[in-house]
């Protein structure tokens, strides 16, 4: 089902994010899985979170109007359904903003670590947990006006966008004020709150453990910096068309579009610049995964258990080194 917006660049710009999306965020999944004391910090469990998030997004955009759209079903629930979730990227949009909620927590997580450390201890692994569950009910819900902006066009046999029956006038505003304006602008301002108090003293960041909190800090700060400037132009852009002031299926939001899911991958990139330990980690999952490959002679042969130990004793000895240093650092 072809759209205005289509074209080999997009469908190669979508398939790309699709590909290196799904890659980078398994690699930090098979991070925070092999390392076993990592889902103890509530920051680790938000970046788990977030990249479950990525994974499951890609696999939407597969089957969007943006890449591989199936034909609308002829049935009439079944049409009524696919158009005001899949056709209309309702629930594709909702997990990006399950993702600008789950970057949001992040930020005051960062917050509490550095402006208010003393609470920041009292939280526990289950509290983080319950937020994530809490984050991914109401990044659902805020997209849920979008579900009734599609309907099935028997005649034409596709989908089309129709207005709201009411609040058509004050929706498009609320949905960017709770979409974008609301987490975008307590993003900035708590980063700005954390930057004066560090400048006001210092000491915020010396000690045990400041290192850690730094370089956490200065990650999930790359993070939020990249979402915001990849998702904003497209919201703008989605308010405008619910104005009739723009195509929602011309090639210019389709781009912008494009700018917004590429944070799926950017994400792991950023991961592995700002902070050491993540490359460390990459580096090791990689050795242990290309080790486990390599001691398979042939296709159809199987790994001996001895083989299988050496490739896991590798990856713990340059898990125990890198260990080694840090505790020398730190002492």
């Amino acid at each position: 089902m072809g759209l205005q917006g289509n074209n080999p660049g997009t469908y190669f710009a979508f398939s790309m994010i699709v590909i290196l999306s799904f890659l980078g965020n398994m690699l930090v999944l098979g991070v925070m899985i092999t390392k076993r004391d990592n889902l103890k910090k509530p920051y680790n469990i938000f970046i788990c979170s977030l990249a479950c998030t990525d994974i499951i997004t890609v696999i939407f955009l597969i089957f969007s109007r943006y890449l591989y759209l199936p034909d609308m079903p002829e049935n009439e629930f079944a049409a009524t359904l696919f158009c005001s979730t899949i056709w209309n990227a309702c629930i594709l949009f909702g997990l990006g903003y399950v993702s600008i909620y789950t970057c949001l927590v992040l930020t005051i997580e960062r917050w509490l670590a550095i402006v208010k450390p003393n609470t920041y201890r009292k939280t526990k692994p289950r509290h983080a947990v319950a937020v994530v569950a809490t984050v991914w009910f109401w990044g659902l819900l805020v997209q849920a006006t979008t579900l009734f902006r599609g309907k099935a066009d028997f005649e034409k046999g596709t989908c089309k966008w129709v207005k709201l029956s009411i609040g058509e006038g004050p929706f498009p505003y609320i949905d960017m004020t709770l979409q974008c304006i609301i987490p975008f602008s307590a993003m900035v301002g708590l980063y700005s709150h954390m930057l004066y108090k560090v400048k006001k003293m210092p000491y915020l960041l010396q000690g045990r453990g400041a290192v850690i909190t730094k370089r956490i800090t200065i990650l999930a700060l790359a993070a939020s910096s990249a979402l915001i400037i990849g998702w904003l132009p497209s919201r703008i852009s989605f308010m405008l068309s619910k104005l009739n002031l723009n195509d929602a299926n011309g090639l210019v939001h389709f781009w912008l579009v494009v700018f917004s899911f590429a944070n799926s991958f950017v994400n792991p990139i950023l991961y592995g610049v700002y902070s050491s330990e993540f490359r460390n980690d990459y580096k090791a999952l990689l050795s242990k995964i290309l080790c486990l490959r390599g001691a398979r002679v042939s296709p159809g042969e199987e790994m001996s258990q001895t083989d299988t130990v050496n490739c896991v004793t590798v990856g713990e000895a340059k898990e125990s080194e890198k260990a080694d240093v840090s505790q020398a650092i730190s002492a």
